[in-house]
């Protein structure tokens, strides 16, 4: 089965809400720009194994911004959208940043998957094990660490396993998920983004994943089996 892009209209008041399909691929990992005109993503097909794509919002075909060959994922606009970071094999494998035309690319990290933008675009939160839309099979044992852009300084927040980071608006916490080691429950948690004890969010059977921050910081949205 192909995986689309989808945009979901949480304004509009018909139930279901609105759908609109963003493109004609098999793609992974969107992430929007901050002013809400872009997304980039990475793609899939028999030509091209693991590129970076940006599409406008009104969908389309997306134009390709990685012209070197490599294993791409979890490309992530910095909050001003005029970089993208991401996941590579090339040149070493890591974490790296280019501008959203795909100039300028350099290796920040040599570890971390799923990278998160601070809201200054200084720093960057990523977890050290990859996880895919199959959360079920998930079995843990990942990191959180934060890299500094410009010079490549590394720090640890928690020895709690953590995946899929999400650092709030206000640059204060950073959410993420991950499996308790003595229940194996699949939990949300928030950290503070210069570290400390984690706060846990949801304490149940329920499997919770890919926190999401609203706009504002007031909420998180994350996928969940809860309730069906």
């Amino acid at each position: 089965a192909l995986g689309h892009l989808w945009i979901k209209d949480l304004k509009s008041g018909a139930a279901p809400r609105r759908l609109t399909r963003q493109t004609e691929d098999f793609e992974f990992y969107p992430s929007w720009s901050r002013d809400g005109r872009s997304v980039v993503y990475t793609t899939w097909n028999d030509q091209t194994f693991g590129t970076v794509r940006v599409v406008g919002a009104g969908g389309g075909e997306g134009r390709v911004v990685t012209a070197q060959p490599g294993h791409y994922l979890d490309p992530a606009f910095s909050p001003d959208g005029e970089r993208v970071a991401f996941r590579s094999s090339r040149q070493g494998a890591g974490l790296f940043v280019m501008g959203r035309t795909g100039d300028f690319v350099r290796r920040v990290s040599d570890a971390g998957y799923s990278p998160a933008w601070s809201p200054d675009g200084a720093q960057i939160a990523y977890s050290t094990v990859l996880v895919t839309d199959f959360v079920y099979s998930y079995a843990g044992g990942s990191a959180l660490w934060v890299v500094n852009v410009a010079n490549g300084e590394r720090r640890q927040l928690t020895t709690l396993d953590a995946v899929q980071p999400a650092w709030s608006p206000s640059g204060r916490w950073i959410a993420f998920w991950g499996v308790d080691p003595r229940t194996r429950q699949r939990d949300l948690w928030t950290v503070s983004a210069t570290g400390g004890q984690p706060i846990r969010l949801t304490d149940d059977v329920a499997v919770d994943a890919t926190p999401a921050w609203a706009p504002n910081g007031d909420y998180l949205y994350f996928s969940s089996n809860r309730g069906g």
